[in-house]
């Protein structure tokens, strides 16, 4: 809206700013780590969160409450699962109810718009090299075609994947 500022924390807080007034208007906690990013969901009544502490939260806005926690792990079982450092939450354009969940693994999660994971698919087997000469590292930053029909990866050995048909389950 022009009025205010999303901001993740290494603190463990997210945080909406007012732009005019240059202070924090709300705080949402809740997280037991550094929060990697934050996003208005697409009502703009809920607030999507990723952190180091391995889960996606989802906020309501108006009370700053969490509704919604999903922990990311590689594996189902509590028992032997390996929780993730959850990097980042991108929108998908085709589906606003769906986000991408980039974790710092080959791995990523489409998830819904209440956290829970509907999806899973590894970067290594599904991606065409562009450069470098690693496949399947620890993802460092990932980003979608304008059109949702794309995702860009870059993992820790400076090698780019392009992943397509991620959505629907049909990676090439």
């Amino acid at each position: 809206d022009g009025q205010r500022l999303l901001s993740a924390s290494s603190d463990g807080l997210i945080r909406i700013h007012g732009l005019q007034s240059r202070r924090s208007l709300k705080e949402f906690r809740g997280h037991e780590s550094h929060v990697n990013s934050a996003m208005y969901g697409h009502d703009e009544k809920t607030i999507l969160s990723t952190s180091d502490d391995g889960t996606v939260r989802v906020w309501d806005v108006p009370s700053a409450d969490c509704i919604g926690k999903e922990r990311i792990a590689l594996t189902a079982s509590a028992s032997i699962a390996s929780t993730l450092s959850v990097l980042d939450v991108i929108s998908l354009p085709q589906n606003p109810e769906q986000y991408l969940i980039v974790t710092h693994s080959p791995v990523c999660f489409i998830v819904l718009s209440n956290a829970k994971v509907i999806r899973k698919f590894s970067i290594a087997s599904s991606s065409l090299s562009i450069e470098g000469e690693g496949e399947g590292d620890d993802i460092v930053c990932a980003c979608i075609s304008r059109r949702g029909q794309l995702l860009y990866v870059a993992d820790v050995t400076h090698h780019i994947s392009v992943v397509e048909g991620f959505v629907d389950g049909q990676n090439k």
